[in-house]
């Protein structure tokens, strides 16, 4: 039993009965007892209740950082609670949700009936009863001494102060605050100038610190403990900003701690470029093709944050062509491995210099995620957080394998680090103080006699760029530090996080400004390609009802192209609708949604439009040899092609790079790609789409508004773009879009023009 409460409590931060240890847990627990204490001797019941649900929030909210991130409320618990991800980490919240509301009850019951207990016990133990005074200071005596010992040991104080320093950090144009960084000769990215050398490839490992290749652990880390004894191996301390994953690869890459303010990493949504020099920026101005793969890289911000600094393609459980078992980080990691082996093949054969980054997650807090699949690679075992371990271990052994048999181990330099240290019980590893991450490297160029400069995350840029041997004026902030990392980033947090965001919110992006009518306003008002009819087009005032009689009063008005909304009945058939929860709207439905193929092609829409199944759309383009069809929702452009009577006239707009590429090998398929994509990517990305056969993609009103520079970009190539949310605002109807928006684009979705 008390050893079943220690291991669970491990999970908060330890559970050593020593004082003088001062786990996180146990000093929660003393600052509750000492409260409890302290809340004896307060008489105001009004008060005494406010008080104690505010701290048993308070208390709660602490045990839920101490499971995520073992340390007290700061920066990093404030980041894990704003990951966009929360459906999907249900396996960790679960837990901590059930153990957080026993402690905030428990600490409620103990904080507001303290009192009461106090009483009843002056009246049933007489000695307290006659000294109550001398027991009530007492109390006070033993609770400040409790409360001075806790602050002076734990780190409560410091992550709150760090939390606070972050989120109300001033902002500053970049150019000042690399003045108060004493930054003053940075390169920014425009400027780095740098030469290929060798390939990269660097493996980030989920948790798998130091303490894994050490006893009584080694054994499940052969080949990182042969690689650590063969190759280069340098010790790295985790600095605080960069401890999570994604916070760590932002580290890895720029060589600063990730802080973001309020913002966390939300911020890259809004940012496409940098004024940040990474890793990522000396490589790409080498000309080397830069990818990243990992599970799923929409998570954390993953992926908006390397396209912002500079990537070619990201490579996730949307570029899989083959039906795969996911885990709440997208793909196993043996499925990431394989994928980035086969896009390895095709980057060895265009002779081009390579940064290939892969990240893992099997072996993630708390248990990892069992790949059963790698029973056939290594030893089964119990605990399948240390199976999976082994798993990676196998992993990083067979693609080194691999870059040996295709020719490229000798002219490629691998790197392979833990993105930061095991999240929950620690107390599993022998010895707490030696604790550390590490860098293993086949390059020899690397100084690993500097034991006068201790290693933190913050210098890992610098240590890829030193063991690739490439000369660039790239500088980043280690070099910039004189003392200890640690404390340089302590004292200058304000600083670091106005640093981060000045650099991502002064980017190079134009912002719509109103100016003249269009030139050329007379001929877009009745050149007919550019008009898409809006599911269908408007028919009785009516939008969306993807109809018969929506697409004859279109094409009555002069329309010759037609979007409609392709989604599938329960029985697997592909029919014209918005969504199927609106199609119930429409048509009274009551049923289950979706219905099947019947149930749809009986209810009419608004009780007086025909509803569209693929028979009827077949049959209505067939009729009208002159109209296209363009899809939108359905992303499966193989299947849906082959049923529809010309693929000539069909137009489809695609969702993720996997559709795209499949579409591309479709004969006379136009390939359409939908803003989620064009948003992710550079000039040279969309460039290639173009060289590949796409000559239309479909955006916002918004995006145009936002980037004009690469809407003029995208009409320099040749590629015409249609805008959608046209009429979302009432000020942005045809009419608006085509006086002021055509000249940067080609076309718009319209529910309603005459030509």
């Amino acid at each position: 039993m008390l050893d079943s409460i220690k291991n669970f409590l491990n999970y908060f931060g330890g559970s050593s009965p020593y004082l003088d240890d001062a786990d996180n847990i146990f000093l929660l627990i003393i600052l509750i007892f000492s409260l409890t204490l302290i809340f004896s001797l307060i008489k105001n019941k009004p008060f005494r209740l406010f008080l104690s649900l505010s701290l048993s929030l308070f208390f709660s909210l602490q045990s839920i950082s101490l499971y995520f991130t073992r340390s007290f409320i700061g920066y990093s618990f404030f980041v894990h609670l704003n990951l966009e991800y929360k459906a999907n980490v249900s396996y960790m919240i679960w837990p901590i949700f059930f153990t957080s509301i026993t402690v905030f009850f428990t600490s409620f019951f103990l904080l507001f009936c303290s009192r009461n207990i106090l009483i009843w016990i002056s009246k049933k133990v007489s000695f307290v009863g006659v000294y109550i005074k001398w027991v009530r200071l007492g109390i006070a005596l033993i609770s400040l001494t409790l409360i001075f010992y806790i602050f002076n040991k734990s780190s409560i104080i410091a992550d709150t102060s760090t939390l606070f320093s972050i989120a109300y950090s001033n902002a500053k144009p970049f150019q000042e605050t690399l003045i108060s960084l004493n930054m003053t000769d940075y390169v920014v990215p425009e400027n780095v100038k740098s030469i290929a050398t060798k390939n990269l490839v660097v493996i980030s490992l989920e948790s798998l610190e130091s303490s894994f290749l050490k006893e009584p652990y080694k054994h499940l880390t052969p080949e990182l403990s042969r690689l650590k004894d063969e190759w280069t191996y340098i010790p790295i301390k985790q600095n605080i900003g960069s401890d999570w994953t994604s916070g760590s690869i932002y580290t890895m890459l720029t060589g600063i701690p990730a802080f973001f303010g309020v913002q966390a990493n939300k911020i890259f949504k809004s940012s496409k470029e940098s004024y940040i020099t990474s890793l990522s920026t000396v490589l790409s101005n080498a000309n080397y093709e830069l990818a990243y793969f990992c599970g799923d890289a929409n998570f954390s911000g993953i992926k908006d944050m390397l396209y912002t600094l500079d990537f070619d393609r990201v490579m996730d459980y949307t570029s899989v062509n083959y039906p795969v078992e996911t885990t709440p980080f997208g793909l196993h990691d043996k499925d990431v491995f394989d994928l980035a082996k086969k896009e390895l093949k095709d980057l060895i054969e265009t002779k081009k210099p390579f940064g290939v980054f892969i990240s893992t997650t099997d072996t993630h807090f708390p248990k990892g995620f069992y790949d059963a699949r790698m029973e056939a690679f290594v030893e089964k075992r119990d605990d399948p957080l240390e199976f999976m371990i082994s798993a990676t271990d196998f992993h990083i052994s067979d693609i080194i394998s691999f870059l040996e048999k295709e020719g490229v181990l000798e002219n490629t330099v691998v790197i392979i680090l833990p993105d930061h240290l095991k999240m929950g019980d620690d107390l599993i590893f022998n010895k707490k103080s030696d604790r550390e991450l590490y860098l293993i490297t086949n390059s020899n160029k690397l100084n690993v006699e500097k034991s006068n400069d201790p290693k933190v995350q913050l210098d890992i840029p610098l240590m890829i760029i030193e063991s690739l041997d490439i000369e660039s004026n790239a500088k980043f902030l280690s070099q910039y530090i004189t003392g200890d990392k640690a404390e340089f980033i302590k004292n200058n947090i304000a600083e670091l996080t106005a640093l981060n965001t000045s650099g991502l919110l002064r980017a190079k992006t134009n912002v719509f400004e109103l100016s003249k009518i269009s030139k050329h306003y007379d001929f877009y008002i009745s050149d007919t390609l550019r008009f898409i009819a809006h599911a269908g087009g408007i028919i009785d005032g009516k939008k969306y009802t993807n109809s018969l009689e929506a697409l004859n009063a279109s094409y009555n008005k002069g329309f010759r192209l037609f979007e409609l909304d392709i989604i599938k009945t329960s029985d697997n058939y592909y029919v014209a609708a918005h969504d199927w929860e609106n199609w119930a709207k429409q048509v009274g439905f009551l049923g289950d949604v979706p219905p099947n193929l019947k149930e749809f092609k009986e209810h009419k829409i608004y009780d007086s439009y025909s509803p569209l199944d693929m028979n009827d759309i077949n049959k209505w383009f067939l009729k009208h040899p002159n109209a296209r069809l363009v899809t939108d929702k359905i992303n499966e452009p193989e299947k849906f092609s082959s049923l529809f009577i010309d693929k000539s006239r069909l137009m489809m707009e695609l969702f993720d790079m996997k559709a795209i590429k499949e579409g591309l090998q479709i004969d006379s398929l136009s390939v359409m790609p939908s803003q989620s994509v064009i948003s992710n990517l550079g000039k040279n990305e969309i460039k290639k789409l173009k060289e590949l056969g796409v000559s239309n993609i479909s955006v916002s009103v918004d995006f145009a508004k936002t980037n004009i520079e690469m809407m003029s970009y995208i009409k320099e190539l040749g590629v015409n773009s249609y805008l959608y949310n046209v009429n979302i605002e009432s000020w942005t109807n045809e009419n608006f879009v085509l006086k002021y928006f055509m000249d940067n684009a080609y076309g718009l979705y319209s529910d309603d023009w005459q030509f």
